[in-house]
C-alpha cells in the first residue's frame, strides 16, 4: 500500500486528499472508496463536489443524441404520434426534427440519412439486428399491445436476460428500436 507521501507526490491537490480519505476510511471501516468518492450535485448550480471536499466541477449530462433516419418528417410523426415523444424542435422546411421522451430533457435528433456514411451505418446495424436506441418501460406487455394496435412491426418475440425482458421493433424509417423492461 502506498504511503501518504507517495500519494501526495503522485496525486496533488483535491484528488490526492480524496484518495487519502478513501484509504483511511477503508482501513478504519472496511468499506470501499466508492461511497467516499461519490459526487454530490448541487441542483441549482449543476456543480459537483465529493462529499463536501475537493474541486468543484461542472457536472455533465447528455444533451442530445442522434439516429439516422431515411425520412425525417415521417420519423417525426412516428416518434411523436406513435411512441408519444414530445417535440423539442421542428423545422420541416429544413428537415430538422428533435424529439424527447416525456419528462426527459435529452433530445433525440432524427438525423437525415442522406449521405453514404449515415446510410451505411444505419443499414449495417439493422442487418446485424442491433437496435440503435433502447427505450425503457415499466409496462412492457401493455406497450407491446398498444404499439401493435398502432401497426408497429415487431422483429422477433420478447426475450429475457439478466437485465430484464425486451423486444425489438422497426421505427418505420430503417432502424431497430428495443423496448426494455428492467428486472424487478
Amino acid at each position: 500500500m502506498p504511503t501518504p507521501a507517495d500519494v501526495r507526490r503522485r496525486y496533488r491537490g483535491a484528488a490526492g486528499r480524496a484518495l487519502m480519505r478513501a484509504r483511511d476510511t477503508f482501513q478504519a471501516t472496511g468499506r470501499g472508496a466508492a461511497s467516499i468518492l461519490r459526487p454530490t450535485v448541487d441542483q441549482e448550480s449543476g456543480l459537483a463536489t465529493w462529499n463536501g471536499h475537493g474541486t468543484r466541477l461542472r457536472s455533465m449530462r447528455i444533451a442530445m443524441v442522434s439516429i439516422h433516419v431515411t425520412e425525417p418528417a415521417h420519423a417525426f410523426r412516428f416518434y411523436t404520434e406513435v411512441l408519444g415523444f414530445e417535440t423539442t424542435l421542428a423545422v420541416p422546411e429544413s428537415g430538422v426534427f428533435v424529439v424527447n421522451a416525456p419528462g426527459q430533457d435529452t433530445g433525440l435528433l432524427l438525423e437525415p440519412s442522406d449521405d453514404a456514411l449515415g446510410d451505411e451505418y444505419r443499414s449495417a446495424l439493422r442487418a446485424a439486428g442491433i437496435p440503435v436506441l433502447v427505450l425503457s418501460t415499466d409496462t412492457l406487455y401493455s406497450d407491446i399491445e398498444r404499439l401493435r394496435a398502432e401497426g408497429v412491426h415487431f422483429v422477433g418475440d420478447v426475450f429475457s436476460d439478466a437485465s430484464g425482458e425486451a423486444i425489438n421493433f422497426s421505427d418505420s424509417v430503417g432502424n431497430l428500436i428495443q423496448l426494455h423492461q428492467g428486472a424487478l
